[in-house]
């Protein structure tokens, strides 16, 4: 499952607790962790985290069950306007690596130039998750003049060329087996500041596949995301990973 929180949850702690219990993901990626009660959540939740922090924006993390078993651990933090936390999973004698990231809100450009740096990165190294708020459009579209600024490309249309970029090694699970329109934003928070677009992902590389792919949209105050859980189909698992 991968969560933008807005703000570290505030107050909205024990709404995403909540979601969180009702979802049981087994790994969950978020954003948006500044001023995060990191404790209260893992003491909550049982869930163990790796938060990478941030040298512009917010700190990001992945958290996971105290069932799996985590090998290695990574924070990308100087090429990122937000930041990206990485862990590696190991299961049946086989890697997974999970990815955390957020990447630029504001220029289109400089989020292409992360997903260029993150892609270089992250390939080659076998089963890749890579979830987050991308903060990127997938598709041209339509786009009130409000949001163009943040999506416009240097030809004054729609700007894809970030997720052009992480499609040379990712798949994109909405696209595979995705329930739905898929939009992740607007919630009932800050409903003003969104148009209908969806913003955060799950991609795959390394072989994965996905099983299944869903927006959470049960409760519109939580954030001013909505969260998207996929299932996994990753072999030595005995059943799917959420």
């Amino acid at each position: 499952m991968t969560w933008n929180l807005l703000h570290g949850g505030e107050s909205r702690l024990p709404r995403i607790l909540s979601l969180v219990e009702r979802e049981q993901p087994d790994v969950l990626a978020l954003q948006e962790l500044r001023g995060f009660p990191r404790a209260e959540f893992e003491a909550a939740t049982g869930l163990t985290g790796h938060v990478a922090r941030s040298v512009f924006g917010q700190p990001v993390g992945v958290f996971w069950r105290p069932s799996l078993t985590i090998t290695g651990r990574r924070s990308f933090r100087w090429q990122l306007h937000h930041a990206a936390s990485a862990v590696t999973l190991r299961s049946g004698g086989e890697s997974l690596t999970v990815v955390s990231a957020h990447l630029n809100p504001y220029a289109s450009e400089r989020r292409r130039r992360e997903a260029v740096w993150l892609t270089a990165r992250l390939d080659h190294r076998g089963p890749v998750v890579l979830a987050g708020d991308l903060n990127s459009l997938s598709v041209p579209g339509p786009l009130p003049p409000l949001y163009r600024r943040r999506h416009l490309g240097p030809d004054g249309e729609i700007d894809t060329r970030a997720m052009a970029a992480f499609a040379r090694v990712f798949s994109d699970a909405w696209l595979e087996v995705g329930e739905g329109d898929g939009t992740t934003v607007p919630t009932a928070l800050r409903s003003a500041e969104f148009a209908p677009m969806r913003l955060d992902y799950v991609l795959l590389a390394g072989g994965l596949h996905a099983a299944s792919a869903r927006v959470v949209r049960d409760d519109p105050d939580a954030s001013d995301h909505y969260p998207v859980v996929v299932s996994l189909r990753w072999p030595p698992a005995r059943a799917t990973l959420d």
